[in-house]
């Protein structure tokens, strides 16, 4: 029985991913912190105009991760109706054709509160269109929505969506102004 047990613990441990090599990031000057896996690397896709604080790209730029702020105009401000008009503003961008939205959840990201949705989309490049699936999570702090936002290229590697989902869930808000 001992062996049994001794073989699933070792069967555990070698499915679970390997965080060793996820390297801590400090961004956006040094008030936010996230994780970063091996052989990720500051994204080159130009954010100019955004609300972009922050943004990664995998090896094979195939999959990212952006950090959006959203200052919060008043005590009344929701993250679901903030994670709404995120979904809606790519409906409405005529390169982006929504394709379908899971369940949103509310969820915890040490300790803040937060909403979460994975949608399906399509990039329209000229004729052809290229699908991807999208991970956002709108993330409450004391003064801003933050707006985590993963994209895949389709079809999804696992490994890759294993990765923002760990990245998602080391986010950290270290300070605000």
């Amino acid at each position: 029985m001992k062996q049994i047990a001794f073989v699933f613990v070792l069967l555990c441990l070698a499915a679970s991913p390997a965080r060793s090599k996820d390297r801590v990031t400090t961004f956006h000057d040094g008030s936010l912190q996230v994780e970063l896996p091996d052989g990720w690397r500051e994204s080159k896709q130009n954010q100019a105009g955004s609300d972009s604080v922050g943004g990664w790209e995998s090896s094979d730029r195939k999959t990212s991760f952006y950090v959006l702020e959203m200052r919060v105009v008043n005590q009344a401000a929701d993250a679901r109706a903030a994670l709404d008009q995120t979904i809606e503003n790519f409906d409405r961008d005529e390169n982006w054709l929504v394709q379908s939205i899971g369940d949103k959840r509310d969820i915890t990201i040490n300790g803040l509160p937060a909403v979460y949705v994975a949608v399906e989309l399509e990039l329209r490049a000229g004729e052809r269109k290229v699908p991807f699936k999208f991970h956002f999570a709108m993330v409450g702090a004391a003064r801003s929505f933050y707006l985590l936002q993963g994209s895949l290229m389709k079809p999804v590697w696992q490994v890759r969506e294993d990765e923002l989902i760990r990245m998602f869930k080391s986010f950290r808000v270290l300070k605000e102004d």
